[in-house]
């Protein structure tokens, strides 16, 4: 039997986009976190020396990397890779997108760089 041929890709189609969806809400549920009024966040030095061992950690275990392109499954799958070191290492929910974010490339990393610069207008008004 022959092997399927892969339909080409419509070049007047929009490619689809990746989910971030994951990712963007680790960053919301990290912000939420931090906005409650009980919140009590480790002192400085904690937190450096946690965030600097577990971002450690994630590097040895070499994830892969994200460039953007708009295959969805690509991204799909690269999101879950992410997501299962992070729950191997015990990763704070509130480093997963400062990880994730060393591990985007091209496309990617400018979409991130806007998705910042979006949160930062949304702070100040």
């Amino acid at each position: 039997m022959p092997p399927r041929r892969v339909p080409r890709h419509q070049p007047d189609a929009e490619p689809p986009r990746p989910d971030f969806t994951p990712l963007i809400e680790a960053m919301q549920q990290a912000f939420v976190q931090m906005s409650n009024p009980d919140y009590q966040p480790p002192t400085p030095r904690e937190r450096q020396l946690d965030q600097a061992d577990h971002l450690q950690r994630f590097m040895r275990l070499q994830p892969g990397h994200f460039d953007g392109r708009p295959e969805a499954l690509m991204a799909i799958a690269w999101l879950r890779e992410m997501e299962r070191h992070f729950r191997a290492l015990g990763t704070l929910v509130e480093f997963w997108a400062v990880f994730a974010v060393t591990h985007l490339t091209r496309i990617a990393i400018r979409w991130w760089e806007t998705v910042e610069q979006m949160q930062e207008v949304v702070g100040l008004t």
